[in-house]
């Protein structure tokens, strides 16, 4: 072999070789940190969204305390309710005694729910004690026909009517129509004995809103951010609100863990979903993506790295090729002023 042959595939050899080694290292270098960095983004926006939720589920709390003094101070003003002993009213097949206050029937009373809701109260209810809890006999709230909800009941074994039973306040969740509130329940005193109960109410959450903004996100292509209750029902999502989610394995490992990450197969591909349980709700923020999607970025990192070092080194061996070149003319020059002298 010549010596410019040996000296090329030396050379060539080994900045192949430190191109190869150096470009794979890079390849893993960039792959953990772009890896890292994009978990730490996941993680701070599950964070950032439970932050958020816990303040508005803290000012709802604060407001529904607010509402439930000023629905108070309100029906002091007009007086004190009056049990007719022997007059009734029926309400969805159950009769309770005739309540007046101000002159006029407190049962189906919708005076008071209008003005409550002119004064800022966004839901009230009156309540009434009788054998099976505390039924409703006038709010606010209306139902999917447009008709005001009363008949509803608080049986006695529920933490609202256990905590009036005690004289309490009670400000929490709530679900009413299918809608979770947080409501304020504050005991309804006649003659100094716990009789009724007097409520107020907001929406815990806007979750259509959460819904709309959760359309606009997207991650590595197919990644979407959405909300489940602890049962697996789907509050806020991009299309499916309503959909449960319970009977899937995935999902009772999440209830399992609280917090963290599941791969589970989707419609025959895998997917990687990051998730934080959110206490104040019983629910769970997630964001998941198709695993092909996220490996896809690092296919295109490694695509660009092997085209990068192989312009790099076609550049490198082609400034070798002119040195070697040099040298192995300078050699046979020496080798033919020797071969002269000889």
């Amino acid at each position: 072999m010549k010596i410019g042959t040996k000296l090329y595939a030396f050379v060539g050899g080994i900045v192949v070789v430190v191109f190869v080694i150096f470009g794979i290292y890079m390849y893993n270098i960039l792959k953990s940190n772009i890896d890292s960095s994009y978990q730490e983004a996941i993680q701070e926006y599950l964070n950032n969204y439970t932050q958020m939720i816990n303040l508005e589920i803290d000012s709802k709390k604060d407001n529904a305390e607010v509402s439930i003094n000023l629905l108070q101070n309100y029906l002091k003003t007009l007086g004190s309710i009056s049990v007719m002993p022997n007059e009734y009213v029926t309400i969805n097949n159950q009769q309770v005694n005739k309540w007046l206050i101000n002159g006029k029937q407190v049962q189906n009373n919708e005076e008071i729910p209008n003005k409550s809701t002119e004064m800022g109260i966004e839901l009230m209810s009156i309540f009434q004690k009788f054998p099976g809890g505390y039924f409703r006999i006038a709010t606010s709230v209306i139902d999917d026909k447009g008709k005001r909800a009363v008949g509803s009941v608080i049986p006695y074994d529920s933490p609202v009517a256990q905590a009036i039973e005690r004289g309490e306040r009670y400000i929490g969740r709530n679900q009413v129509l299918g809608t979770w509130l947080i409501a304020a329940y504050e005991p309804l005193k006649i003659n100094g004995e716990i009789a009724g109960i007097i409520a107020v109410a907001q929406p815990e959450m806007n979750y259509k809103a959460l819904s709309e903004d959760f359309k606009t996100k997207k991650y590595f292509g197919s990644g979407y951010p959405y909300i489940a209750d602890e049962n697996g029902i789907l509050t806020a999502h991009p299309r499916s609100v309503g959909v449960s989610l319970g009977d899937y394995d995935f999902f009772k490992e999440m209830k399992e863990k609280k917090d963290g990450v599941v791969i589970y197969d989707w419609e025959g591909k895998e997917k990687t979903q990051y998730f934080k349980y959110i206490e104040p709700i019983k629910s769970f923020i997630t964001v998941g993506w198709y695993t092909e999607d996220y490996e896809a970025i690092f296919a295109q990192l490694q695509m660009i790295i092997i085209i990068s070092v192989i312009i790099a080194l076609g550049v490198v061996i082609l400034v070798l090729y002119l040195i070697v070149k040099k040298i192995v003319r300078s050699l046979k020059q020496g080798v033919d002023a020797a071969e002269h002298i000889a």
